[in-house]
């Protein structure tokens, strides 16, 4: 899902405006994101680390996510290779999350990057659940 948005001609294109296209940012990955997929926090960045947009989530939390390697590093990809995934899980506060990241690229996946997108999705009942369906094992989260 990280990816449909992020290596994107839109998204690309749209990243460095001076003047942001809210409504775009809005319709894309506020409104469509939330509803449909279940994030519940996300981070659009450009190449500077700078808040291109933002939905729910803390400074604090964007913080955390911005000082970590794993984010530092996907910034530096300026080709993405689909076998390649950044994603993994997250604990904040009393939360655990399933995170994906990618960067900003044309549709062909060619860059240069223009930043990143972090998605954070809460693991509840329900995804626990997917998981288990889709990998015939059960799991266990203790936070």
């Amino acid at each position: 899902m990280a990816i449909d948005y992020a290596v994107w001609d839109d998204t690309y294109n749209r990243i460095d405006d001076p003047v942001i296209d809210l409504q775009f940012m809005e319709e894309n990955f506020g409104d469509w994101m939330p509803d449909y997929y279940g994030v519940s926090t996300l981070y659009l960045l450009d190449h500077n680390f700078n808040t291109v947009y933002k939905y729910n989530g803390t400074l604090e939390l964007l913080n955390m996510l911005k000082s970590s390697s794993f984010v530092q590093n996907v910034l530096n990809v300026d080709e993405y290779n689909y076998s390649t995934k950044h994603h993994g899980l997250l604990k904040y506060e009393s939360t655990l999350f399933q995170v994906a990241i990618s960067p900003i690229l044309k549709s062909d996946t060619s860059g240069p990057n223009k930043g990143i997108l972090i998605l954070l999705k809460p693991i509840d009942q329900e995804l626990i659940n997917t998981f288990e369906e889709t990998t015939g094992r059960h799991y266990f989260f203790y936070l």
